[in-house]
C-alpha cells in the first residue's frame, strides 16, 4: 500500500487541494477519480517488485503499457489492480499447495477503507470480499490470543464468534471477473518472465564500475 502513497505524491499538490475542497482524504479523492477508469486501466499494468529478493537483485517494479490517454487516475487504479492480482496469484498458489478451496476473502488494513479497492479485490479474486468492523487483523488477532490466555473463551472458534464482527461484503461482478481473469492469466503473469532477462542485463551494466579499479587511464590535455 506504500505504492498508493507514492502515486499520490507523484500526482502533486493538485490532488491534495481538490480533496481538501471536498473535505475528504487525497486517497478517497483518488478512489473517486479511479472509479471511472475501466477494468484493466486501458492496458496500463503495475508490477510491484519495488523490493527485490536477495537472490534476484535485478528485479524492478514497473508500470508498463502507457499511452497518451493515461492520466493520474489510471496510475492509481493500476496500482490497486496490481496489488490485487499479485495477492491473488500468491493466495491461489498457497491454497493449491494446501488443497484448500478459496471461497471468500477478508481484506484488512488501511487499504480496505477504500470501496474501489474492495470491489477490485472481489472482482480479481472472483469471490466475495469482506470487511470487518475492526479492520486491523493483527490487532484483533492479538486481542483474541489475550482472551484465550485469560480464559474468557474456551477455544479459538468461540473467541472468533464473539469478537469478530462483519462490516460489509463486496460481491464480484461477473463481467469484471471474466476480464480480470484473462488479464491476469494471459498478460499480467507473463510481464515479469518477459522482462526478466532485460532487467538482468541492465543490472549487470549498472552494478559494474565504469572504470574497473585494475585498469589505468593515461590522459593528457
Amino acid at each position: 500500500m506504500a505504492t498508493v502513497t507514492w502515486v499520490k505524491e507523484l500526482l502533486g499538490s493538485d490532488i491534495v487541494q481538490a480533496a481538501t475542497k471536498r473535505n475528504i482524504t487525497p486517497e478517497a479523492y483518488m478512489n473517486f477519480l479511479a472509479a471511472d477508469v475501466p477494468v484493466g486501466c486501458d492496458g496500463l499494468y503495475t508490477v510491484l517488485n519495488w523490493l527485490p529478493q536477495p537472490s534476484r537483485l535485478h528485479e524492478r517494479g514497473m508500470m508498463i503499457g502507457f499511452n497518451s490517454t493515461h492520466k493520474g487516475p489510471h496510475m492509481f487504479r493500476s496500482v490497486l489492480e496490481g496489488i490485487a492480482m499479485t495477492m491473488k496469484n500468491n493466495a491461489w498458489a498457497m491454497c493449491d499447495e494446501m488443497g484448500v478451496p478459496l471461497t471468500n476473502i477478508v481484506v484488512s488494513g488501511g487499504g480496505s477503507n477504500g470501496e474501489l479497492f474492495m470491489q477490485i479485490f472481489a472482482d480479481v479474486f472472483g469471490v466475495p470480499a469482506h470487511r470487518n468492523v475492526v479492520n486491523s487483523s493483527a490487532g484483533l488477532g492479538a486481542a483474541i490470543c489475550v482472551a484465550l490466555a485469560l480464559g474468557i473463551y474456551t477455544d479459538r472458534q468461540e473467541a472468533i464468534d464473539n469478537m469478530v464482527r462483519l462490516r460489509d461484503t463486496f460481491m464480484p461482478v461477473k463481467e469484471n471477473v471474466k476480464r480480470y481473469n484473462r488479464i491476469n492469466t494471459e498478460v499480467y503473469q507473463h510481464i515479469v518472465p518477459a522482462t526478466d532477462n532485460l532487467l538482468l542485463k541492465s543490472h549487470h551494466i549498472l552494478s559494474r564500475p565504469l572504470f574497473p579499479s585494475s585498469s589505468t587511464c593515461n590522459c593528457s590535455s
